[in-house]
């Protein structure tokens, strides 16, 4: 049958677009959406209120951290290069989440010139949308290549332990 899902726009204007759903065993399968799903209601259902929605549930997030923190902990206390390699990665993380900013600054600008037809402003655009490429790219390989090695490491301590 159709579904009908609540979005919310960029504005925060809800609009409702139907889904197909089907029935397997009981689960409704749903389409993935790039849009954060709201709520989803059969047509002549109400949308649920807040406090029918599910709440946070803290004790599975503490119970996850708990298990990875004794899988974790061990690596960190035992090897140094570990801590370095973790070290490593989170700032790479911070400098990679940072040039993506940056990055979309620019292209926003970029795009903007480009619409507007402003020459000037295309071509000092596109200077800084190169620039922005050649700090951006290396910074991305850079930070993927210290998270495989901080795996490898990671397995390898693992193995030998």
């Amino acid at each position: 049958f159709v579904q009908h899902s609540q979005f919310v726009s960029r504005r925060g204007t809800p609009w409702v677009e139907p889904q197909l759903v089907s029935f397997r065993g009981g689960a409704d399968i749903l389409s993935s959406r790039r849009r954060m799903l709201v709520k989803s209601t059969k047509l002549d259902e109400p949308p649920p209120t807040d406090q029918q929605l599910e709440p946070f549930e803290w004790d599975k997030i503490v119970k996850q951290a708990k298990l990875f923190w004794e899988m974790a902990a061990p690596y960190f206390t035992e090897s140094k290069s570990g801590r370095w390699l973790f070290a490593g990665m989170i700032g790479l993380t911070l400098l990679n989440s940072g040039v993506s900013v940056a990055f979309s600054y620019v292209s926003k600008d970029f795009w903007n010139a480009l619409s507007a037809k402003d020459v000037e402003q295309f071509y000092i655009m596109l200077q800084k949308f190169a620039g922005a490429l050649l700090v951006g790219a290396p910074v991305s390989v850079f930070y993927r290549f210290q998270r495989e090695r901080l795996a490898i490491s990671w397995r390898e301590w693992m193995t030998d332990r």
